[in-house]
């Protein structure tokens, strides 16, 4: 017979697990985005734009930038803009 564990414990192996997910997919993303490492870098560097960002800019435009005339379309497109 299986000792019944409490709400709390259970509570803690389904963060446990949930951070575990939250990594391994932290791993693919970096993976993924890895070829596109000097792109990335170069997105970095506008305002508001961090890793978790660069890298889903970078998968829902690619990496040819030339579609977009400036860094301000850019931001805008991808709604990062900040609002009056």
């Amino acid at each position: 017979m299986r000792a019944s564990s409490s709400p709390r414990s259970e509570g803690k192996d389904h963060s446990d697990r949930i951070g575990a997910q939250i990594t391994a997919l932290d791993a693919l993303i970096e993976d993924a985005i890895s070829p596109f490492s000097q792109q990335a870098t170069h997105l970095a560097d506008i305002v508001g734009v961090n890793t978790v960002a660069d890298a889903e800019l970078i998968a829902q435009t690619g990496v040819d930038m030339t579609r977009f005339p400036s860094v301000a379309h850019l931001v805008s497109w991808a709604k990062f803009y900040p609002q009056r």
